[in-house]
């Protein structure tokens, strides 16, 4: 798939990027308010979530992005019928149940699967995969060979190619919902050393030593190398059964600490304290985000012949 649309679709492979960004100052713990008792990722709401691009947001860009991609193609004398747009309310349940901050929770996943580290997407990349050469190398921007497509028959190709285009008829940029890393100054920064995480990081390693595994932290245990090297068969993979069993023990320690509930609510004060550092700030992303928007909702409307 080209880049474009793999940033289109991608919004589940981006885990949370509420956690620390290099290079930036750590803000004083803040106070934090009443811990919830959180059991899915379904529950969880932050004081920034309202300053994220929603749902319908993401979608409108990506639907955009998609009209003017396969209009550019017809332009070529191509017909090219594209991904539909992503189940976007899916992505953000999968962001909420993986996240720098307390690894993977997700209790309603196929225990068999374990951690699920390769995670699905609703996206037919066999049908992109199939296209003719020429038709591709147009789409793309590119060959084959990694050569740039500047034109086609007699007609001038756009920079980057159809995708290019169509990402162009929104600004140059896709929006994905609930990315805190996109709002200004990267969003809020949630310390590693806060010590209420490392509080209850600890006790998650203690309950994970009694049933006999040993990791400092939510996150290492999800990130474990092992994991990642799947075994091939058929359409499946097979789960290495100490995986299944980790992410078992995992899941029953985070229920037993409410470790999720207690991460929310630190997240929630860091939330509180960046929103109130940065309104002006905040209100511009917000301008500029509604702005988008009315640019591809005006792009779809001009090209009424297509999906």
């Amino acid at each position: 798939m080209n880049k474009f649309l793999i940033a289109a679709v991608s919004t589940v492979l981006g885990l949370s990027t509420a956690s620390c960004s290099p290079g930036r100052p750590q803000a004083k713990p803040p106070e934090i308010g009443p811990i919830p008792t959180i059991t899915s990722p379904d529950q969880i709401a932050r004081p920034i979530f309202p300053y994220t691009v929603s749902a319908d947001q993401a979608t409108a860009v990506f639907s955009a992005v998609r009209v003017g991609t396969e209009a550019c193609m017809q332009g070529f004398g191509f017909s090219l019928d594209l991904p539909k747009p992503p189940d976007v309310k899916r992505d953000i349940y999968q962001n909420l149940a993986r996240t720098t901050n307390y690894g993977f929770f997700d209790p309603a996943s196929d225990p068999s699967k374990g951690y699920d580290t390769k995670v699905h997407q609703e996206v037919d990349t066999a049908l992109l995969n199939q296209l003719p050469a020429d038709e591709r190398a147009v789409l793309d921007g590119v060959d084959a060979a990694g050569k740039p497509t500047t034109a086609f028959g007699d007609k001038p190709v756009p920079s980057g190619g159809c995708s290019g285009a169509g990402l162009a008829a929104v600004g140059g940029k896709i929006l994905i919902a609930h990315d805190t890393g996109a709002l200004p100054d990267h969003g809020p920064v949630v310390s590693p050393s806060d010590p209420r995480i490392t509080d209850v990081n600890k006790k998650w390693s203690a309950c994970m030593a009694q049933k006999g595994f040993h990791y400092a932290s939510p996150w290492d245990a999800y990130t474990d190398p092992r994991w990642s090297q799947l075994t091939p068969a058929g359409d499946d993979v097979v789960i290495p059964p100490e995986e299944v069993t980790t992410a078992g023990a995992d899941l029953a320690c985070k229920r037993e600490l409410n470790l999720v509930g207690v991460v929310v609510a630190v997240e929630g004060g860091y939330d509180q304290q960046y929103i109130a550092s940065h309104k002006a700030a905040l209100d511009q992303y917000d301008k500029s985000v509604a702005q988008q928007i009315q640019q591809a909702s005006a792009f779809i409307a001009s090209h009424p012949g297509l999906p």
